[in-house]
């Protein structure tokens, strides 16, 4: 890394330079257009109003307001405008009799009165005999944060005149002695009028208007008014959605927002939630939205295959962008859908975006706050599962030993309880009447792996914070500690972040934020072989817990003793996260007009993953138990041909190093204006992003844990891993992504009715390859809004408080970091005959792809905005999203050493709609009801893909395969035909024949049933909140429907006796006649099954495939439910202590499924690994001090 600084600093250094240089011209534009001004003409001459209003514009740099129905701008007037401002004023009140209103920075004309038309207009700044005074003051919300552009005005005569408040919400304004009050306007603000008195200097407070609240649109670049705002954005407050007892804010956004399908697919601490905004953008790409906290987008802390972040990996439990985020330090969230308003992020916004804006300091407070959580989870109960009772299994077995499918060698390698007895039969250690009365204990053992291996989980979260601020200055601090002792013996969570962020008001025209975030997350957690559900889950419940005298019962896992409370204790994981970011933001008003703004953040993450079996665990004991993992030494004269162990001592060690280093520069202009009815907003500017994965690892041989973690290496892992082209016991890997950014938007209204906005964006990456057309990739977007309540026909009407129609269209591209434009290969050893005789040898993984280029999509999309009588409001919105370019496998000819290449020429579309409701029910003093309901529905259709699959391609449950005129997640299943009259399953070959079987290497699709999308197509949530004096109750609903799902695997040739099976093996064909009452297979004997292999049919692949082994997926779920009370201060007068909050909820109280999934969580589906989100109470409380 040391010899890339240079140059990374002289490519840092030629982009400032190339910045300042932008911002120079912009100003120096900006200072010229202003200050220029056309030579007055000389004598009086006869003038339009337009040309009056427009040398006054340039002589005073005050713009009018007035109203085009009442005054005529093309009508001429008499006029010297060699006069002062004041006289050619004079002229323009009397030759149009209206009243001249004269601002700080703006000039009102309005109708003078018709009594008034004889009399002439007074302008306050012609007395000079008037008595003033000069006031000052500061303006703030409800959390003391300071008001820009607020207006502070005053009527005097008639004639109202004003200013407006600075960058820090301070004002100062001179007024005539006798004005007794000034008014105080800002949108989304109710209106305050002050009382003025002997004071010189006044704070006033502005409250939110109830039909305020969502006018601000806050877009991590820009906070939008919302009326002027064309593109598709749903913001929520963290408060309203905030679950204590959830450690991450993803998990807490399900059902919150329209369009936005969330699944949780695990109930493990620090696993990250499914998240899809308007569908998949990508066929092989990431296709997760981007997260950006106070504007900066924040990347994975490691790098992940998309396709393995639902895996149950350790490592995914460290990977999240979002893990050092403290959901206490979310003031909001806004999530950004379509191309008009994610334009401005470029190519990393296909996906959608969301943007967190944390919470800050206030002026004139200081106020510390506490909230405690502590959560107890339930443990997840045996009869949750459709799996055999030890009776059933046995009865099983038995069936399998008399057809002669249970032998002396696969009991070697596994053997339960039935296996060891039956072993012990066979070399008549027991006697028959002992192998049956052991054969009797063990149908009653019934052993249960969820009682035993889970327990009722405590989890607790502390969170401090404190709050400060003075007019200079505001600070936040916050530590939020959170514990899981977690729900299964070996298994835990400790995490801490700390965040500090301070806004100084350096001057009354500049601002200076700096932020620091760090935390710190320490996990043990099972490895995969000891998986406490997958273990409980799939383990026969026939095997017992212990012997009869109360010692650990072992039975045999391949070939080696096996105990899962010692492999428990001896086969774990180790995690540990740092995450640290420092960022700082500047904010200069250089003009009344024009705003600069600068983001500079670095963070460093590191991940450190740490997979450890001792040598007393079953994995270790393996190497040195089974022969199959035993290696011959073809340079070891002396080395038994039977090979030697590669693992004499000791156990297995495997770590995992990331460490990932983030930098973001972004700078930006912004200039608007008012021009008359017409509003103009510029706003452009660069910006520069790096992101650099160094991963290492390290497979380590020889591990002595209990000899004072001491390595006992040996060169025959290394040597068998060369011989075989096993994975190497050591590698590392430096992946870095260098961006950098112009772009610009541009947004006019007209008379607060008509908007009109374009956005464009320029991204230059170094993933692509060498053809310059390639490099850079335009993203642009055209947005329209119409406020249809503000046409002059909407006046009278009283049924819309709100009616707005919206649109967009836009071109965006993604990055699919799976592909390179560069030859990949790596270098192995061949063999000859002679083992001896080897050389090295390069292995082509992918033949170079100069033309490697973004993915794209082109988006639009419509919507109408609602709100009725003030009680109802809500969005539908419509959308298509084409999505093409993608990167896919073509096929191509044998001859170029390929039969497939990726590249860009994939498609497909995304089309759907969505509802957003708000109502407030009832509203009284005590009372008050309201509910949230969102709907998002999702059609994805792949309109051309990679050639036609295999069969057996096409219906893998783990493998994406595209299928034209289909969804991107389609399920394919084999077309079951019943069974026959032994109990062998038969199928529909492609000709409809009835067959036992079929060569799963062709493409003929028609063998196969479409039966739908794996994905959801519709989803959304139900929220009903409900405040009575000083308690509130809430109920969330979620709901997700339109997809399948395949059930587990259930039918094999032959169960291993360690295993347990789904009950529905219980109803298996037996006897002649069955197939009339059952669906499930017989079990084949030997004969049966080689006949079937012999012919290559895979049976229990294609029964375990098809159609009557897919299900519906849907599922509505009661996600929360929650009391509160409101402890007042008054009431506990205990001094010092503000309200307190108590509150008690639960999760995950209640579900809805199709009862052919037999219990099992669809969520969970995803990946048959992963624990279930189990039922859980909450008791937090929050005090103010």
């Amino acid at each position: 890394m040391q010899k890339n600084k240079p140059y990374m600093i002289k490519n840092l250094q030629k982009m400032m330079r190339k910045t300042a240089f932008t911002f120079l011209l912009l100003t120096l534009f900006s200072t010229a257009y202003f200050s220029s001004a056309e030579n007055p003409q000389s004598g009086t001459a006869t003038v339009t109003v337009k040309q009056v209003m427009d040398h006054l514009k340039k002589q005073t740099g005050k713009n009018f307001f007035y109203s085009t129905t009442n005054i005529d701008t093309k009508k001429s007037i008499q006029v010297n405008l060699r006069d002062s401002a004041e006289k050619i004023l004079d002229a323009l009140s009397d030759q149009l009799s209206v009243d001249v209103e004269v601002k700080e920075k703006i000039i009102v004309l309005t109708p003078a009165p018709a009594e008034k038309k004889e009399e002439p207009v007074v302008v306050p700044v012609k007395n000079v005999q008037e008595k003033k005074r000069t006031i000052t003051g500061l303006v703030t919300d409800e959390n003391g944060e300071g008001i820009i552009a607020a207006t502070i005005t005053y009527r005097i005569n008639g004639l109202l005149q004003g200013t407006t408040t600075l960058l820090d919400g301070t004002f100062e304004i001179t007024i005539p002695e006798e004005v007794k009050s000034i008014t105080v306007n800002m949108i989304g603000y109710q209106e305050n009028v002050v009382a003025i008195d002997d004071k010189n200097h006044y704070n006033i407070a502005l409250k939110l208007s109830l039909q305020g609240l969502d006018e601000v649109v806050v877009t991590g670049f820009q906070n939008v008014d919302r009326r002027e705002f064309t593109g598709s954005v749903q913001k929520v407050k963290m408060a309203d959605v905030q679950q204590p007892g959830l450690e991450t804010v993803d998990k807490m956004l399900q059902g919150q927002v329209a369009g936005v399908q969330i699944e949780n697919v695990s109930g493990t601490t620090g696993s990250r939630s499914k998240i899809r905004i308007r569908g998949n953008s990508s066929i092989s790409g990431n296709r997760e939205p981007l997260w950006v906290i106070d504007g900066v987008v924040m990347e994975d802390a490691v790098k992940i295959n998309p396709n393995e972040l639902y895996s149950g990996d350790p490592t995914t439990l460290v990977s999240s962008a979002i893990g050092g985020l403290n959901p206490n330090d979310i003031e909001e969230i806004s999530i950004l859908k379509d191309a008009s308003a994610t334009a401005l992020y470029g190519t990393q916004a296909v996906n959608g975006v969301i943007v967190v804006t944390t919470k800050r300091g206030k002026k004139d407070h200081f106020s510390i706050d506490y909230a405690g959580n502590f959560t107890t989870e339930m443990k997840p109960e045996i009869a949750d599962f459709y799996m055999m009772n030890s009776n059933d299994r046995i009865l099983l077995s038995k069936e399998m030993f008399n057809k002669g499918l249970m032998n002396y060698n696969n009991l070697d390698y596994y053997a339960g309880g039935f296996g060891q007895a039956v072993m012990r039969y066979y070399d008549k250690s027991i006697t028959d009447e002992q192998f049956q009365q052991e054969v009797y204990r063990l149908r009653k053992e019934n052993t249960d792996w969820f009682d035993l291996l889970f327990r009722n989980s405590f989890k607790m979260e502390h969170n401090v914070s404190i709050t400060s601020g003075t007019e200079r200055a505001q600070y936040y601090f916050s530590l939020n500690y959170f514990k899981d002792m977690g729900n299964t013996v070996g298994q835990s969570t400790d995490r801490f972040i700390a965040n500090f962020k301070a806004n100084y008001n350096v001057a009354r025209n500049f601002r200076a934020g700096i932020k620091f975030n760090v935390s710190n997350k320490e996990q043990e957690i099972f490895n995969s072989n000891t998986n406490p559900y997958v273990y409980a889950l799939s383990t026969s419940r026939a095997i017992p817990e212990q012997e009869a005298d109360g010692s650990d019962y072992y039975y045999t896992y391949n070939k080696s003793k096996m105990n899962i409370f010692n492999e428990i204790e001896n086969s774990f994981s180790n995690l540990s996260n740092i995450d640290a970011l420092c960022q700082i933001d500047l904010n200069w008003k250089i003009h009344p007009n024009i705003d600069l703004n600068s983001i500079v953040s670095f963070r460093k993450t590191y991940a450190h993953v740490e997979r450890i079996y001792t040598e007393n665990s079953n994995v270790a004991n393996v190497y040195r138990d089974n022969s199959d993992y035993f290696f011959v030494d073809s340079d070891d004269e002396d080395a038994p041909s039977e090979g030697v162990s590669i693992l004499p001592r000791g156990g297995l060690m495997q770590t995992n190093d990331d460490r990932s280093s983030f930098f973001t520069n972004r700078n930006t202009i912004a200039w608007s204006k008012i021009f008359d009815d017409h509003k103009v907003d510029l706003f452009g500017g660069q910006e520069y992003r790096s992101k650099i994965y160094d991963y290492s690892y390290v497979f380590g041989y020889g591990y002595e844990y209990y000899r004072g973690k001491s390595a006992n290496p040996s060169y025959l892992p290394i040597k068998r891993a060369e011989v075989y082209s096993l994975d190497p016991y050591f590698g590392l890997n430096t992946s870095p992504t260098y961006l950098f950014s112009y772009f610009a938007t541009a947004t006019y209204t007209y008379k607060g009715r008509y908007t009109l906005n374009g956005n464009m964006r320029s991204d230059g990456s170094n993933q692509f390859g060498r053809a310059a057309r390639y490099r850079f990739l335009p993203i642009w977007s055209l947005g329209a809004n119409w406020n249809i309540t503000q046409e002059g026909f909407m006046k009278d009407q009283k049924f819309f408080s709100n009616l707005a129609l919206r649109g967009s269209f836009g071109l965006r591209g993604n990055v699919s970091g799976s592909f390179s434009p560069q030859v990949l290969a790596y270098y192995d050893l061949s063999y000859a005959i002679d083992p001896t005789d080897k050389e090295e040898v390069l292995y082509v993984m992918q033949p170079p792809n100069p033309d490697l280029q973004w993915e794209k999509e082109h988006i639009y999309n419509l919507a109408v905005d609602f709100s009725i009588k003030n009680n109802i409001s809500g969005s539908v919105e419509y959308y298509n999203r084409s999505n093409f370019d993608l990167i896919s496998p073509y096929p191509v000819s044998r001859v170029t050493g390929f039969d497939q290449v990726n590249l860009n020429w994939a498609s497909m579309r995304n089309q759907g709609i969505e509802l957003a409701l708000s109502s407030t029910n009832i509203r009284t003093n005590k009372l008050t009801w309201s509910t949230n309901f969102t709907f998002g529905y999702n059609k994805n259709e792949v309109l051309e893909a990679f050639y036609t699959p295999t069969l057996r391609t096409l219906t893998a449950s783990n493998i994406v395969a595209p299928v034209e005129g289909n969804p991107m997640t389609g399920i394919y299943a084999f077309r079951f035909a019943g069974l026959d009259e032994a109990g062998i399953p038969t199928f529909y070959d492609a000709d409809d024949n009835v067959v036992y079987g079929m060569d799963l290497s062709t493409r003929d699709m028609d063998a196969l049933e479409y039966m739908g999308s794996r994905e959801p197509v519709y989803s959304g949530g139900i929220t009903n909140t409900l405040t009575y004096k000083d308690f509130n109750f809430s109920l969330l609903f979620v709901y997700s429907g339109g997809n399948k799902t395949r059930l587990d695997p259930v039918y094999q040739y032959y169960y291993e006796d360690t295993k347990n099976v789904s009950q529905e093996m219980v109803n298996r064909w037996q006897f002649p006649g069955d197939e009339q009452y059952t669906s499930v297979p017989a079990i084949l004997d030997l004969e049966t099954q080689y006949a079937m292999q012999i012919q290559g049919y895979d049976i229990p692949y294609m029964y375990n495939n098809s159609n009557i082994r897919v299900v519906n997926a849907s599922y509505l779920k009661l996600r929360n439910a929650a009391i509160g009370y409101n402890l007042r201060k008054e009431k506990h007068k205990v001094t010092g202590v503000g309200d307190i909050h108590l509150q008690i909820q639960g999760q995950n109280l209640w579900s809805l499924t199709h009862k052919d999934l037999n219990g099992r969580d669809p969520e969970a589906m995803v990946q048959g690994s992963n624990i279930p989100l189990q039922t859980s109470f909450t008791f937090s409380v929050k005090a103010n001090f």
